[in-house]
């Protein structure tokens, strides 16, 4: 008579609820959709972060500007960046380093969907 199931993604949690509810639609909870992609942002900017490339420092010291949502990103006020040497704000530092990588862009793009989707219910 269960249709759906909401939970995380533990694996062992998973098989359980699969054998109990065979017919049950599994959902994972928002939390763990947010934490997935975010993941997958974090390990893309991390891979970039190699000595060979020349923006790795830009990379590791502006890191949390890129798990900002996006409408949360001041984009008025100029601070000085010590990586780039001059007043930035954080949506020009942000638009930057997507813009350095092909991979890195689209997963950035593929973050800031999903937390707009989430944020504005918008489930499709």
């Amino acid at each position: 008579m269960v249709k759906f199931i909401t939970m995380n993604l533990y694996k062992s949690y998973y098989k359980l609820v699969k054998g109990l509810f065979r017919n049950a639609i599994i959902v994972p909870d928002r939390f763990h959709i947010v934490l997935q992609i975010r993941n997958a942002l974090n390990s893309t900017r991390i891979r970039l972060c190699t000595k060979f490339n020349p923006n790795h420092t830009k990379l590791k010291k502006d890191w949390k500007f890129i798990l900002k949502k996006e409408d949360d990103l001041d984009d008025k006020k100029k601070k000085n960046s010590k990586c780039f040497r001059k007043k930035m704000t954080q949506k020009e530092i942000v638009t930057y380093l997507i813009n350095t990588d092909e991979v890195f862009d689209k997963t950035y793009n593929l973050y800031q969907g999903i937390l707009k989707s989430l944020d504005n219910k918008d489930f499709n």
